[in-house]
């Protein structure tokens, strides 16, 4: 029986084992944890979606840039922001990174933000820190932006 079980373990190591080398784990973060978390929170539009290789042209990044409209939390007052995020695809190589949030140009978004490398920053909580501005609702939460906005405030000290 013991043979069994240690053949059962060592068969779905070898069938799984590379999926779980690459699994991406992330801490579920609420309205309050990613506010708490997040040094800047802003309201801004997609300008840009671009992609670049590390300098040693092992990682692909992709770099978005979004323009600030409205700031909720921070005392940043720069106009256009830089998102720097791991994955992407250059000229058919590609390199997919699990929870990371995907952009849309021209898109508007609320994002609960951190600092990264080079003057730019990442998205906290990955996916949990991007969410759709339609109109006056967050896609995500279907509820109207304002409430959001209040809710987010009600979390800064």
């Amino acid at each position: 029986m013991k043979k069994i079980i240690i053949l059962n373990i060592i068969l779905f190591g070898i069938i799984f084992g590379d999926n779980l080398l690459f699994a991406t784990i992330l801490e579920k973060l609420d309205t309050k944890k990613l506010t708490e978390k997040s040094n800047f929170i802003i309201i801004g539009k997609i300008d840009e979606i671009l992609y670049e290789f590390d300098e040693q042209m092992n990682m692909i990044f992709t770099i978005i840039n979004v323009s600030n409209e409205q700031i909720i939390k921070g005392n940043n007052k720069i106009k256009n922001i830089k998102l720097l995020l791991p994955g992407g695809m250059i000229n058919g190589k590609q390199m997919h990174v699990d929870g990371i949030p995907e952009f849309k140009s021209g898109e508007k978004v609320l994002l609960f933000l951190e600092p990264e490398i080079k003057n730019s920053y990442r998205v906290t909580g990955w996916y949990q820190g991007k969410y759709t501005v339609e109109g006056n609702i967050i896609k995500e939460k279907n509820i109207l932006l304002e409430k959001f906005i209040q809710e987010i405030k009600n979390f800064i000290h």
